[in-house]
């Protein structure tokens, strides 16, 4: 009698503590230990077979990584762990469509390559990355790296209860495959019975992947928080919604029936809309994000709410989640709109009477855009998340369909380290560049190393226009003041669309004119004004209106650097922040500075 062989028997190690989980991988480990014991015994798979083992993994894929990535997106885990299990999921269905193409070619798959698939996959992603998964779910720490026990060495040839787990599957696996290796054999005689077999043994996992997504389905409509899932339409805007559960029902005052009629465009106020190409191009390459939106329910009302949205794939199908939280309440508390909106006006009537020129109004109603990543890593920005960037910029807005065409076709993304060069002093201009992420710096430097910083730009800010229109080499160099991402648009096809487009060209004079405007201001504050005035006067250029209507400035660089653009002493700034905080003027927390009243800071004497 021939002993069976496991490759993994199903243990505590295997298990993650989540219900839905643990189901879906128990079925996947039992179909790889039944084939593993058919193959043990002599007996050959199929073509038929394999086929079917191979349709029952694409489904597998479909439903159990649909659930791990919802389970992840609505914990908020962060986002480098998200991305990495995703690509691991990603791997895993690359490999098993290689496959399915090589099973229909005339290579063919052999049930030695299958069972070395999955005997890997059990091993190193549900002892390892699922594993971490979960604790990560359960808001535990992950585990250690090997040898690592809360801190202390582990003691020689000791190893950990997973490890040890793995270490015995991977004897078992290769001990397997040389016995496979001597045993294979056909069996002609048997060969349907065999068939039929393995395709009640895979209707039988399909099953329980079905009932396995069925209980998905009951966790996301018993959730307390209203969700909904949606599809994407190739113009960046949100498309009907697949799903939604019952606490959306009642948020938004609609039945089932008729939410599964909708899209989100149905119940968002209409000024909101045109905020969607963004929102939706910087979730397609970040994954996930959160954003306030402002919806009407059924009986008109409006409600400020705060979504989490994250995009996954359910069933073969990219969808985006969506997590509503009703803001308004607290929002009315805190401050209400009319206060707002005055805070706001009393702002810009300060700044234009303190500036020497006019800076950007403050956003009064609604955040400024995620400044993270528009990639996580090993992404990059799309065609589509190229032409919705160039579309939201002021200088492209207008542009022709087929000149925003040749732009995008043009461009580039180059994305920097900290402290990495965009371009050197004296190089010649190849394009336009425009700060997608974190903050670039125009600079000059003497021969002695003291650097003069000119200008830091941010989040849709440009650089290098006149150099571009002129052809000339850059009188200063520009490099990353923190990790950023910068899209380059070519010299050639924006001479190109400046030639044939007199209103493009009008607003590129507009913004070189800005430029020049900006230096008269900073050599007026460098002359005319004290070191406290210049101060003063960058945080109200900075400054926005948050919750409760404070305002607050996040320092875009090192104050080492804020001193050189400010054209004093790094010492000095230190002291005129301390003079600010100890008359109560500002509250500094690392790079955040809060100002609990403008008005006093205005009459603020050094």
């Amino acid at each position: 009698m021939k002993s069976t062989m496991h490759l993994l028997a199903w243990n505590d190690y295997l298990k993650t503590g989540i219900d839905i989980v643990d189901q879906q991988h128990r079925g996947l480990v039992d179909l790889t230990n039944q084939t593993a014991e058919k193959l043990s015994s002599g007996q050959d798979l199929s073509v038929d077979e394999i086929r079917t083992i191979l349709g029952f993994l694409m489904d597998y894929a479909a439903t159990h990584f649909s659930t791990e990535e919802a389970l992840m997106a609505l914990s908020g885990i962060d986002e480098q762990h998200v991305e990495h299990h995703r690509q691991s999921h990603a791997n895993f269905l690359k490999q098993v469509m290689a496959m399915v193409d090589e099973l229909g070619g005339e290579g063919g798959v052999t049930a030695h390559q299958l069972i070395d698939f999955l005997g890997n996959w059990l091993i190193y992603h549900m002892l390892g990355e699922d594993q971490i998964f979960s604790r990560l779910l359960r808001k535990e720490s992950p585990p250690l790296p090997a040898g690592e026990t809360g801190g202390q060495p582990a003691a020689a040839g000791q190893a950990l209860p997973a490890q040890e787990a793995a270490n015995r599957s991977l004897s078992k696996l290769y001990a397997f495959m040389a016995s496979r290796s001597q045993q294979l054999q056909v069996n002609e005689q048997l060969q349907r019975h065999r068939s039929n077999q393995m395709q009640e043994l895979v209707a039988e996992q399909t099953a329980e992947l079905a009932a396995s997504e069925e209980r998905f389905h009951a966790l996301f409509h018993n959730g307390v928080l209203p969700t909904i899932l949606m599809r994407l339409e190739a113009n960046l805007m949100p498309g009907l919604i697949v799903d939604v559960n019952p606490a959306a029902c009642k948020l938004l005052g609609y039945g089932l029936a008729e939410m599964l009629n909708f899209s989100p465009l149905d119940f968002v106020a209409a000024e909101e809309i045109d905020r969607f190409p963004m929102l939706i191009s910087e979730l397609l390459v970040t994954g996930r994000f959160e954003c306030e939106m402002t919806l009407l329910t059924r009986a008109g009302q409006r409600l400020m709410t705060e979504m989490t949205m994250a995009q996954f794939v359910m069933n073969g199908q990219p969808v985006v989640m969506t997590i509503i939280q009703d803001v308004s309440a607290r929002r009315a508390k805190e401050l209400g709109q009319a206060e707002l909106r005055q805070q706001a006006r009393h702002l810009a009537e300060i700044r234009s009477g303190f500036l020497a020129t006019a800076r950007p109004p403050v956003s009064y109603s609604q955040h400024a855009p995620l400044r993270v990543l528009a990639a996580g890593p090993g992404r990059a920005m799309g065609p589509a998340q190229i032409a919705a960037f160039l579309a939201a910029q002021p200088l492209f807005k207008d542009v022709a369909a087929e000149d925003q065409a040749l732009l995008c076709a043009a461009s580039r993304v180059r994305r920097l380290r900290k402290g990495e060069s965009l371009f050197a002093k004296g190089s010649t201009p190849s394009g336009l560049f425009l700060v997608v992420c974190g903050h670039v710096m125009l600079a000059v430097s003497s021969a002695q190393g003291d650097v003069k910083v000119l200008g830091i730009f941010g989040y849709r800010e440009s650089l290098g226009e006149a150099e571009v229109v002129m052809n000339s080499p850059y009188p200063y160099f520009a490099e990353a003041v923190d990790e950023a991402e910068v899209l380059e648009v070519g010299q050639g096809a924006l001479l190109t669309v400046l030639d044939k487009d007199n209103h493009f060209a009008r607003r590129l004079m507009q913004c070189i004119g800005s430029r020049q405007h900006d230096l008269v201001h900073d050599v007026e504050s460098y002359t005319l004004r004290s070191g406290a005035e210049r101060v003063i006067g960058y945080l109200l250029q900075h400054a926005t209106i948050h919750t409760g209507g404070r305002l607050k400035v996040e320092l875009p660089a090192t104050k080492q650097l804020i001193a050189s653009l400010l054209h004093v002493k790094p010492e000095t700034l230190s002291r005129i922040f301390r003079n600010l905080s100890e008359a109560g003027l500002v509250h500094i927390k690392g790079s955040r500075v809060e100002i609990p009243d403008v008005d006093k800071l205005i009459a603020y004497q050094a």
